[in-house]
């Protein structure tokens, strides 16, 4: 397996673990606006302990990173990652949109751009990851 792969992976088990956690928590919220802050600290701890396995993938795949004969190797890890992140980032907006009340409008809107940036942080990751496999060739 090429090491890009590592980050595919990683891609999409952060991705679909923080969406979940995402639509959880929301849920919650909406359910109970005035636990926000318990909620929130909750999300966070939740998402720390989804991202263990894809920090170690990524670290695998750098540990073990090789240049790429070409550009269309890379190809297909990049359509991945691409469609796995616009899947998360439309799924988060869509769930922030679903019945929400005036009240909490503002809470949610700003726990769902931290919940982007925790959604975005490793596909960055593993993009730049396959720039630099192509550009070590």
């Amino acid at each position: 397996m090429h090491s890009v792969y590592y980050f595919v992976f990683a891609v999409l088990i952060a991705v679909i673990g923080i969406s979940v956690n995402f639509k959880f928590h929301i849920d919650k919220m909406k359910d109970n606006p005035a636990d926000q802050g318990k909620i929130q600290t909750k999300f966070f701890i939740a998402n720390a302990i989804i991202e263990i396995i894809p920090i170690i993938l990524v670290v695998f795949g750098f540990m073990n990173t090789r240049p790429v004969s070409s550009t269309a190797d890379l190809l297909i890890p990049i359509a991945i990652t691409i469609i796995a992140t616009l899947f998360g980032v439309l799924f988060i907006f869509l769930q922030s949109k679903v019945d929400v009340t005036e009240e909490i409008k503002a809470f949610i809107r700003s726990f769902t751009f931290i919940g982007l940036m925790m959604i975005l942080a490793f596909p960055i990751i593993a993009i730049v990851a396959m720039l630099l496999m192509l550009n070590m060739a």
